[in-house]
């Protein structure tokens, strides 16, 4: 699971934001997994999300 999470990390960190489906398609993972991955890394304060429900982007938090 850590080696996901630093995939999504990196991929933030080259792309500036992405979506669900974008974590999806980077980790061949459906979409719960996805957003638990995701939520996951908000409550480490390390991502942030914006939008609502289907528009919903995740960035990296600014330090």
């Amino acid at each position: 699971m850590e080696q996901q999470l630093e995939k999504i990390l990196q991929y933030l960190s080259e792309q500036s934001e992405c979506s669900c489906k974008d974590v999806c398609m980077l980790l061949d993972v459906k979409e719960r997994r996805a957003r638990q991955l995701l939520k996951e890394l908000q409550e480490q304060k390390k991502v942030e999300s914006y939008g609502a429900n289907r528009i919903r982007r995740y960035r990296l938090v600014k330090e």
